[in-house]
């Protein structure tokens, strides 16, 4: 099984990937404010990940 600190680089990548993404290791939410979008990175089979956008916040 993989390690913490690899599954945590994998999503930075992964993160990262995404159209420059910052990646942060504290909540964007932190002052409060609901995100327009959340984006979802699973792992769906060995060394593969599905990208998925939900729809956030209450406008």
């Amino acid at each position: 099984m993989a390690d913490t600190a690899q599954i945590e680089e994998i999503v930075k990548q992964v993160l990262a990937s995404m159209g420059g993404a910052q990646v942060s290791t504290g909540s964007s939410a932190s002052d409060g404010t609901i995100p327009k979008t959340a984006h979802v990175a699973m792992l769906t089979s060995l060394e593969h990940f599905d990208v998925k956008e939900f729809p956030g916040g209450r406008g």
